[in-house]
């Protein structure tokens, strides 16, 4: 609910503009009953229940602007009530606005208004008495306006210089809402920041920031004004602090009316002092050897309970503090600060020494921290040894048992041969002899003796063939070569289980190289870094001299590195491609034509195709089963080992190795990027540092 004032002014100044000029009228014209002053507004609007007033002053509007929601207030009082409460905020609906808002001058009323001004009955007697009521339009009563008093808050011109909380609200800028800094004053008679001034000018007309009037000449800084500041300023800073009952706070015990905050506690007066009460410290001279000290909330724990008196004495035989009158004949006695001194130099000998006692055992953490790092280091290290040794030992067990199947699987081939052509010479024998029997048959039943005679002796060697008595289908089975394939693979597994007791503390960081890569041998598609760490297919063909040593057919290029001894190591950045090769080349491998990557023609490589396949590329090649997909690859490389291995640097797992191979000449790192296969596989292969 709007209170009734705040009613009518909705009534009388309504949101949407009006259509009439609005006039300005200065009250003139003085009750004599009263005494008090009567505005236009009080005659035109006598016949009516309230009068549109200012819902601030609860007066008659004076200078009244429109505020961006609508409402309507004497320009005074709403300025008044932005620097009483520090934002630009409507006092009937709430609305806030930024600070740096631009006034919006009324010039318009409502009909209602305008109606019951033309229509007055005292307007003629206006006209006649111009002295009293001084109607003019606004344009006209801009000096008049210029000299009226500010009437937005009256209660505050009744304030004194011996109120300076009620001044401080005067001394407040309209545009920081802070004190004013080297105050300005304009023609029109507001002040500001000269700052805030200069920069309200700079952005906006040369308009006054409140009533929007044209400002002429340069504003005049206001020395009164500033002194105002400045004095109120040394008051702030001189002002002695409250006593506020705060955590931490301890007030005067002298103050009577108003507690002030104690600057320091005396030990021997068992009080607490302002700082105006402390001066009798310091200038009385029976006071000057008092013991003062920061202020002291309990100072009642300083006293003895028995007597009274200040705690001023240390009993060392007791071990407490104690008064004068305590003191008991043969106990050692001290004063409070020389037992302090010495507790004191004990207390900085058993810091100092538990400050080494921690130092020690933090050093002791930091070293069984690191040695636990070290052995869970070297634990994964041999954790990915062992994996690769039982790798190899698991492909051997895979291959022997092919092998140790593959003379049954011939065996049991040839004995299934062997009684198929048994079987068929015997099928073949048992329809000659069927063959026989019905030719004797038909012998038999011949009547002429005479045929029957001639006939017989040329069937009497018929039923003679083969003695199959004695044949008989071989089923032995030789145990010869089961017995040599346990025995080799008994051999290579026990040489691989040998590598897991000389596991040594160097792992294969130790042999990293740093690889780049040979132009001179890369495929006219590829596109090789400046550093010669990166390659990616360039997707089209580049204007390159033939080489002998240039791959011509394939996508592929060698590392400058020659390897002929020892071992190597190195990593390349796979990121997300589809499709790549890594691995090693001999150097006299066919690199013209169409290839056939596998040991027997010098290539060492596992690959990576359509996506989510890898593969070893051996003889002859086979598929790879990861458990996720590498980022990053890692090759290693043991030249008298004869072995290749292949690891995920990310996963630290072991991929792939080639093992048992016997290598001559000079070894190369091989790479291939593969096609772009519709920019999918666009990202290069990257050789990476090892840090």
């Amino acid at each position: 609910m709007l209170p009734n004032n705040a009613h009518f002014f909705r009534i009388f100044f309504p949101l949407y503009p009006c259509t009439k000029p609005f006039p300005d009228f200065t009250p003139k014209k003085t009750s004599s009953s009263t005494g008090k002053k009567k505005s236009i507004y009080s005659v035109l609007f006598s016949g009516m229940s309230a009068l549109p007033q200012c819902c601030i002053c609860l007066d008659d509007f004076t200078n009244p602007v429109s505020i961006p929601c609508g409402h309507r207030f004497c320009l005074g009082c709403i300025g008044e009530y932005w620097r009483l409460h520090g934002a630009c905020q409507c006092p009937l609906c709430m609305t806030c606005f930024p600070i740096s808002i631009k006034w919006v001058h009324s010039y318009r009323v409502c009909a209602t208004f305008t109606h019951f001004y033309t229509t007055s009955p005292i307007r003629p007697q206006l006209k006649t008495k111009p002295t009293l009521h001084n109607v003019a339009p606004r344009e006209e009563n801009q000096a008049a306006l210029r000299a009226a008093p500010d009437m937005a808050s009256p209660s505050l011109h009744s304030v004194n210089m011996d109120t300076p909380i009620l001044i401080k609200h005067h001394l407040y800028c309209s545009i920081c809402l802070d004190l004013f800094e080297n105050p300005v004053t304009t023609h029109c008679g507001h002040s500001f920041c000269q700052s805030c001034l200069g920069r309200n000018l700079h952005l906006n007309d040369l308009t006054c920031p409140l009533c929007k009037k044209h400002l002429r000449g340069n504003p005049q800084v206001n020395i009164i004004l500033r002194s105002l500041i400045q004095e109120l300023k040394k008051a702030q800073e001189s002002k002695p602090e409250e006593y506020s009952g705060a955590l931490g706070e301890v007030a005067c015990d002298v103050c009577t009316e108003r507690k002030l905050k104690a600057h320091k506690s005396c030990l021997l007066c068992l009080a607490s002092y302002c700082e105006t009460h402390l001066q009798t410290h310091t200038s009385a001279e029976r006071l000057k050897g008092h013991r003062l000290v920061a202020p002291v909330d309990d100072l009642d724990g300083r006293a003895c309970l028995t007597h009274g008196r200040p705690l001023e004495l240390y009993s060392r035989a007791e071990g407490r503090c104690v008064c004068a009158l305590c003191m008991e004949e043969g106990h050692e006695v001290v004063s409070t600060e020389t037992e302090w001194d010495k507790k004191k130099g004990e207390l900085g000998s058993s810091l100092a020494e538990m400050q080494e006692r921690i130092l020690e055992r933090e050093r002791k953490v930091e070293e069984i921290r690191e040695s636990m790092d070290l052995c869970k280091a070297q634990l994964d290290r041999e954790r990915r040894e062992i994996d690769s040794v039982f790798e190899v030992v698991m492909t051997t067990v895979e291959e022997t048992r092919r092998e140790a199947l593959r003379p049954l699987e011939k065996r049991q081939q040839d004995m299934e041969r062997e009684a198929e052509e048994l079987t068929q010479e015997l099928q073949k024998e048992i329809r000659q002899l069927r063959d026989i029997i019905g030719q004797l048959e038909d012998v038999a039943n011949l009547e002429d003796h005479i045929h029957f005679l001639q006939t017989f002796p040329s069937l009497s060697g018929l039923g003679d063939g083969r003695d199959w008595t004695e044949v008989s289908l071989d089923t032995e089975v030789s145990f010869g070569t089961m017995r040599s394939s346990r025995s080799a693979m008994m051999e290579k597994i026990e040489q691989e289980l040998e590598k897991l007791s000389s596991i040594e503390l160097e792992r294969i960081l130790k042999f990293a190289v740093d690889v780049t890569l040979d132009p001179d041998t890369a495929n006219i598609q590829l596109v090789l870094s400046e550093d010669g760490k990166e390659v990616r297919d360039g997707g089209k063909i580049q204007d390159l001299p033939d080489r002998p040593d240039r791959f011509d057919h394939f996508g592929s290029v060698l590392g400058h590195n020659m390897l002929t001894s020892g071992r190597s190591y190195w990593e390349v950045d796979v990121g997300n491609k589809t499709g790549w090769d890594l691995g090693i080349a001999r150097g006299d491998a066919n690199r013209k034509g169409q290839l056939s990557v596998n040991p027997t023609n010098g290539y060492w490589a596992i690959v990576h195709y359509n996506g989510d396949q890898y593969g070893a590329l051996g003889d002859p090649p086979f598929l790879l089963s990861l458990m996720e997909k590498p980022q990053k690859v890692g090759v290693f490389v043991d030249y008298e080992e004869g072995l290749v291995s292949f690891y995920d640097v990310e996963a630290k797992a072991h991929i792939y190795s080639f093992t048992g191979y016997s290598f001559t000449g000079e070894m190369y790192p091989y790479l291939s990027p593969h096609l772009l296969n519709g920019k999918k596989n666009s990202d290069p292969l990257v050789i990476t540092e090892i840090g």
